[in-house]
């Protein structure tokens, strides 16, 4: 984020750096908690000899690629210039370019007429989708005998068929 890049001091994070620029993080936790900012720095942290490991402080920091250096926080704001700039400018083409008013030339101001809608067209929905089936299948309802509180379709085979035929004849 940007107040993370605008904001950032390394002293904060536990880090210094050195004469290039690049971002050293502290790794040893008794620095961490005692030492101050003076000691958190690469001289110090160069020379000075750790006790426990007999090597000096910078043998046991982590290098990072990343780079600090130390702008004022003026010239970081200045990375917002061309975003105020942008935003500025579309607020411009907005207000002269925007939304127009109806009039009795133009009614729609510039803007689509809205289409009628066809009548005929039916949207498909769950409901007139099964009803639409029936109707393609053309299934005739038959009430069987048997079972009065039942609805059956019968489909027309040719088993059915010649039984009709029989039943005619």
């Amino acid at each position: 984020m940007w107040k993370n890049q605008i904001f950032y001091a390394p002293f904060d994070y536990g880090q210094y750096t050195d004469s290039d620029g690049k971002i050293h993080s502290v790794t040893d936790e008794y620095s961490l908690q005692t030492f101050n900012e003076t000691q958190l720095s690469y001289s110090y942290r160069s020379v000075t000899i750790n006790p426990l490991t007999n090597a000096t402080y910078l043998a046991g920091d982590t290098v990072t690629n990343a780079r600090y250096n130390g702008y004022h926080i003026v010239i970081k704001l200045l990375a917002f210039i061309p975003s105020f700039t942008a935003f500025g400018i579309f607020g411009v083409l907005l207000w002269k370019f925007g939304r127009r008013v109806p009039h009795e030339k133009d009614v729609y101001a510039g803007r689509l007429k809205k289409r009628p809608r066809d009548r005929n067209k039916v949207k498909f929905n769950k409901f007139r989708g099964i009803a639409a089936m029936v109707r393609a299948f053309r299934l005739k309802p038959k009430v069987d005998d048997n079972r009065p509180s039942l609805v059956s379709y019968e489909m027309k085979s040719e088993n059915n068929a010649e039984h009709s035929q029989d039943t005619v004849s």
